[in-house]
């Protein structure tokens, strides 16, 4: 809310925002739109807005999108089992379904895909690994 009093969040239809959640960004005065734009809107060089299916378009300075994680080809050939939503299945120490394969950071998780949270998750797997290291027999 420190960058601007204007916030337009496009949600693809298929997000189910809670309620709770939903009301509180109401309550901030963010407009939540239930569905993407088709067309990014540039005049000179620089973004004016996008376009919605509808037609009917939404003045815009600036832009973030948070695409969601797509595993790669490396990824997909471990045979690492996913989550329904495509994020490699971990427990609560980062091993995967691959005896001797971890993971941690965007591609376990869809909450707040940032540097940080990777960090911290990828310590937590190294000291994961350096706990089962000790105690294999």
């Amino acid at each position: 809310r420190n960058w601007t009093s204007d916030l337009t969040y496009f949600l693809d239809p298929s997000i189910s925002v809670p309620e709770e959640r939903r009301q509180k960004l109401v309550g901030m005065d963010v407009t939540l739109v239930t569905e993407l734009p088709t067309r990014i809107l540039v005049e000179k060089e620089t973004l004016s807005g996008v376009e919605m299916p509808d037609g009917s378009r939404f003045d815009l300075e600036c832009m973030l999108i948070f695409p969601h994680q797509k595993q790669v080809d490396l990824v997909s050939g471990l045979n690492v089992s996913l989550t329904d939503a495509g994020y490699i299945l971990i427990d609560e120490g980062f091993r995967t379904t691959v005896p001797g394969i971890y993971a941690a950071g965007d591609m376990t998780y869809g909450g707040h895909q940032n540097t940080p949270t990777a960090i911290h998750m990828g310590n937590m797997a190294a000291a994961t690994i350096v706990m089962d290291a000790c105690f294999q027999s």
